[in-house]
This record gives structure tokens, C-alpha cells and sequence, in this order.
């Protein structure tokens, strides 16, 4: 009779922490469902910065691109006049070299007068500076934006 009442007594005690466990699990699962919307939110949130972040690293690499772009032409730009810029020994211009556009000498008649290709050679440096400057500017931009980008994962 012992042992029945021990074993009553165990049963007793074992529907009592069956009772508490599923509670437990329950309150658990009830947690688990409540948060499960805020976790894919977040997931959806993360994505999303993830495909912003990438798309700003992209402007930049296209940004630096263009901007290295701009330094070679107007280098060459710069190369190309540079003969041209030259002065004699007195400190003037060179009357007859060669226009770097067409190789004709400069001055050697009323159709290439050398005024007009200076007027030329100081639009296309200017136009190449404008450029770069304009691109450097959109550089710095995509710069500034992929940095506040990346604080989010910070």
C-alpha cells in the first residue's frame, strides 16, 4: 500500500510539472509568435540596407570612375596644348608652331590666326575642368551618402 500511494503520490506530482511545463512552453510560444512579425520585419529592413548600401558603394566605384576618367582627358587635353603654350625667348607666344588640331602652323595665314586657336585651346581646358570639377563634386556626394549609408550597419 505504500509503494501505491509513493506511486500516486509520483503520478500526482508528475501531471503537476507536465501542467507547469506546457505552460511554460506555451508562454514561450505565445512570445515566440508575437515577436516573429518585428524578426521579419527586420530582416526585410536589413535587405533593404543591404541593397541601399550596395547601391551607394556603386555610385561611388561609377563616381571615382568618371572622375579619374576627367583627370586623364584633361591631361591629355593639357599635353596636347602644351607645345603650344610655350613662349620664345622674349616671353611671347610662338607665332608659327604647329596648331596641335589640325598641324597647321599658327599665324601663317588670316584663317589660323593665333588668338583664335588660343580662344580654342582655353575653351577645351576650361570645358575639362568644368567637367571634373562637376564630377569631383559628384563624387564627393556619393561619398557623403554611402557613409551615412554605412552608419545604419554600425
Amino acid at each position: 500500500e505504500g509503494l501505491k500511494m509513493l506511486l500516486e503520490r509520483s503520478a500526482s506530482d508528475l501531471r503537476v510539472l507536465e501542467g507547469e511545463r506546457q505552460d511554460i512552453c506555451k508562454s514561450r510560444d505565445d512570445a515566440m509568435h508575437s515577436i516573429l512579425p518585428e524578426a521579419t520585419n527586420a530582416k526585410k529592413e536589413t535587405k533593404a540596407a543591404e541593397s541601399r548600401l550596395q547601391l551607394k558603394e556603386r555610385k561611388v566605384q561609377t563616381a571615382t570612375y568618371d572622375v579619374d576618367s576627367a583627370q586623364h582627358k584633361l591631361f591629355g587635353i593639357k599635353s596636347k596644348w602644351e607645345s603650344f603654350l610655350d613662349k620664345d625667348e622674349f616671353g611671347e607666344p610662338n607665332q608659327f608652331d604647329l596648331c596641335p588640331t589640325c598641324k597647321q602652323p599658327v599665324g601663317s595665314n588670316d584663317s589660323h590666326i593665333h588668338e583664335e586657336v588660343t580662344a580654342t585651346m582655353t575653351k577645351e581646358i576650361n570645358d575639362a575642368e568644368k567637367a571634373l570639377v562637376r564630377l569631383d563634386v559628384r563624387l564627393r556626394k556619393a561619398a557623403k551618402e554611402l557613409e551615412e549609408e554605412t552608419r545604419v550597419f554600425e
